[in-house]
């Protein structure tokens, strides 16, 4: 089924989740996943993803070397404009269908305490290719998705990370500037962004 796709076993791949509500509307968000043939694994946080998956199991993987796709679904800044009318994002360079097979609730000890995770199991039934972006290590798109993880743990973190944080944001300018494009630049203004407006941290 991934013979067009460079996908291996046992790796976390960061892709883009797109659930629907039961108002048709589309929610997408960032998430690690791992591939074991044809089925994904993925770890879901109490979030809307997961409410969405409850009341329907079927969901799209979209894959894409966008920086900007990833930013803007983590800051709930993507739009109707976003999608067409099957909920693929513009800009994705594959769709892959999945159902839900089961979920497991379990609790997750880590650094920033115990927290409740729903492991979800779900089978790949299709997979569509949109275009032909390269599939090639970008070092400043890795650089923005690191910096959209540590950013959606921001609740978590304590004032003195988030201060680290907002130094590590602040030093990634230059070198995105110089080895990355346009996408990157807006990506990383609007993490700036939504750092600035978090004024508790």
């Amino acid at each position: 089924m991934f013979n067009n796709i460079n996908i291996e076993e046992d790796t976390r791949y960061e892709v883009l989740i797109t659930t629907s509500g039961n108002d048709n509307s589309h929610n997408t968000k960032p998430f690690g996943v791992v591939f074991k043939g044809n089925i994904v694994k993925l770890n879901l946080y109490p979030n809307t993803t997961l409410k969405n998956i409850r009341d329907n199991p079927s969901f799209i993987i979209q894959i894409t070397s966008n920086p900007l796709i990833f930013t803007k679904a983590l800051l709930n800044k993507l739009d109707a404009s976003d999608y067409n009318d099957e909920g693929i994002l513009n800009g994705a360079s594959y769709a892959l269908y999945a159902n839900t097979i089961d979920y497991m609730g379990v609790i997750q000890e880590d650094n920033y305490g115990k927290t409740q995770i729903t492991k979800i199991n779900a089978e790949v039934t299709d997979v569509i290719k949109l275009n032909n972006s390269p599939s090639i290590i970008n070092r400043t798109t890795n650089k923005i998705i690191e910096l959209l993880v540590k950013l959606s743990r921001l609740p978590y973190l304590s004032k003195d990370e988030v201060s680290s944080f907002k130094k590590e944001v602040d030093n990634s300018l230059k070198f995105i500037v110089k080895e990355g494009n346009q996408n990157h630049i807006d990506s990383l203004t609007l993490i700036k962004q939504e750092l600035n407006n978090k004024k508790q941290y």
